[in-house]
């Protein structure tokens, strides 16, 4: 059995934030189908919004903490559960052999220090087609008492991201939440300086801020927040695991364009031709460059709008 033991203290604060689980939740959604592995299930708060209607897979509820893991064998064993969700007191490596069609890390991802090998055996532990979903607190520039309380090695943006990504996964979904919640982190950061937050800040950004932030991360293109989503598919080849938003952001660079957030949402690739599209046959098109092949057909069916869409602001 492991001996890891969890260091925070804000499992059951947070379980009462049924607005910003509910939010969080409808992101992931559409990507939870067959059997599910919850990694650091801790007390079980999530697994209820994230498995709304049940289903015929399996529900896996990986936890190290054995204390933890006892308190969710007692959370699942009430009558009439959804499904017969499965506790194991471990690691990933003890489900080795075990394969999954989907693997998500809620709240989870940045308190293991290897990352990195993390997510590689996660990946391997997927099924082909399979996805990798993790939410994460987002800004390293946010990083607070309270992160170093409850056992934080770090908060992610884009790039710490795509950086530890395995090369057999490709990008699905990635944004920013809660960007209205952005401030009050930045406001504990710089003044409160609190390890922990009190129950009534909590319930005052679940039944305020949060609602906010569902109106407004829509108009900012999920391009800002204090947290971060990420969902990744496993790919059978590591070379499609760039998708077009990333081809596109490949050539910007390349030719060195800059264009506002704004402008990427509005205009269009066909509105540059000149700039995007040109002759293929050009040698500045074709040869002396690294990076993903990029076609003129390619560049018009992945437009800098939809780039933006699902990037929200290049290199962020």
């Amino acid at each position: 059995m492991s001996k890891f033991k969890y260091v925070g203290s804000e499992l059951d604060l947070f379980a009462a934030m049924w607005n910003w689980k509910a939010y969080w939740s409808q992101q992931i959604h559409p990507f939870l189908r067959g059997d599910i592995l919850e990694v650091g299930a801790g007390i079980g708060s999530n697994t209820r919004f994230l498995d709304r209607g049940g289903g015929a897979g399996r529900w896996v509820c990986l936890e190290p903490d054995p204390a933890l893991a006892g308190q969710l064998v007692k959370t699942f064993g009430g009558p009439e559960p959804r499904r017969a969700y499965e506790t194991v007191c471990g690691t990933l490596e003890s489900l080795a052999g075990q394969q999954f069609d989907a693997i998500i890390y809620i709240d989870v991802l940045e308190h293991i220090d290897n990352d990195r090998e993390e997510l590689n055996r996660a990946a391997s532990q997927l099924k082909p087609g399979g996805h990798l979903i993790v939410l994460s607190p987002a800004h390293q520039r946010l990083f607070s008492p309270f992160d170093a309380a409850i056992g934080h090695f770090r908060r992610y943006n884009r790039s710490m991201l795509r950086t530890i990504l395995p090369a057999s996964l490709r990008l699905e979904r990635m944004r920013y939440l809660d960007c209205a919640g952005l401030i009050l982190s930045a406001a504990n950061m710089l003044f409160l300086r609190q390890s922990m937050p009190t129950q009534a800040q909590l319930r005052f950004w679940d039944r305020w801020i949060v609602p906010i932030s569902r109106v407004l991360d829509k108009v900012f293109l999920y391009s800002v927040g204090k947290t971060i989503i990420a969902v990744w598919r496993l790919t059978t080849t590591p070379d499609s695991s760039r998708d077009g938003s990333e081809r596109v952001e490949w050539l910007c660079k390349k030719w060195n364009l800059r264009f506002t957030r704004l402008e990427l949402a509005v205009y269009p690739t066909r509105l540059w031709p000149e700039r995007l599209t040109g002759d293929e046959n050009r040698s500045d098109f074709t040869t002396n460059r690294s990076g993903p092949p990029v076609s003129t057909k390619e560049i018009n069916r992945w437009s800098l709008a939809k780039c933006s869409i699902k990037r929200g602001m290049l290199g962020a």
